[in-house]
């Protein structure tokens, strides 16, 4: 888990986030399969209680057992310092490949549907922003995501509120946009979403702190990554009173609790 200092994390009062409705590795091979990756921990489920398994050296991380949960199996690989320049780049298929180039027999299923419990992932200045005065000094952006779980019910109980299921959306279009079948082993297993911590700006050999671009220009460059995503969306702080935790999606114009802690 990656420790931040509070100047390294959004204030998410302030600042939109791009949430990632697709958490599973197997997944975001089929919807971005050349994706950068600075860092990465994935985490896979065996279904088996207390596995033998000793730790893993692969060509680009490591493989080793939880180790409180006996049921879990870690891949790490790259530098988890939010603020680093990238010293790693690995694509989406390079990560499977990774895995499955390493692993054992058997163990290469269960990381089929591993989950990104928490990654860097590279983007490119969108050609429309080439000529924005905030951003086209650098070469790209690293945002820092993090998985978290599905408040919907819990939350949606007593505010009375009906928010977006970001599950059901991810399978509705998965469905439309990639032919995979609602009860598709990997469709069913979706139990998280991705969403931005922090980012940063990469210019050479120099990050550069995301307070020094401002709220409307990180909106700005969020709703341009993702507006051709129908995986991703920009979410954005609403005030409702006593909660803290509500955003509002700005494609889907729906509500959703996001919590990372």
């Amino acid at each position: 888990m990656i420790d931040m200092l509070p100047s390294q994390q959004f204030d998410t009062k302030l600042y939109p986030r791009i949430v990632d409705f697709l958490p599973n590795i197997s997944l975001q091979a089929l919807v971005s399969p050349k994706a950068e990756y600075s860092y990465g921990e994935l985490v896979a489920t065996t279904g088996v209680n207390r596995i033998k398994f000793d730790p893993v050296i692969t060509e680009y991380g490591e493989v080793m057992l939880d180790s409180t949960d006996k049921t879990k199996i870690h891949y790490f690989f790259g530098d988890p310092t939010p603020t680093k320049t990238p010293d790693t780049r690995l694509s989406t298929k390079a990560i499977l490949s990774d895995l499955t180039t390493y692993l054992a027999d058997g163990f290469q299923e269960c990381f089929a549907d591993a989950v990104l419990q928490e990654f860097h992932v590279l983007e490119s200045i969108p050609k429309s922003l080439a000529d924005n005065e905030k951003f086209g000094c650098i070469d790209e952006v690293k945002f820092c995501q993090k998985a978290c779980g599905n408040h919907n019910k819990k939350y949606g109980k007593f505010m009375g509120m009906n928010f977006i299921d970001p599950y059901q959306h991810a399978r509705m279009g998965l469905m439309s946009n990639c032919n995979v079948r609602l009860n598709h082993n990997l469709a069913t297993r979706i139990r998280s979403t991705e969403v931005t911590t922090t980012m940063c700006g990469i210019d050479g050999n120099r990050a550069i702190d995301y307070k020094t671009y401002g709220i409307d220009a990180i909106t700005t460059l969020e709703k341009h990554i993702t507006q051709k995503r129908w995986w991703q969306d920009m979410a954005t702080f609403f005030p409702f009173p006593h909660y803290d935790y509500i955003y509002c999606l700005n494609r889907e114009r729906k509500y959703m609790p996001i919590s990372t802690e």
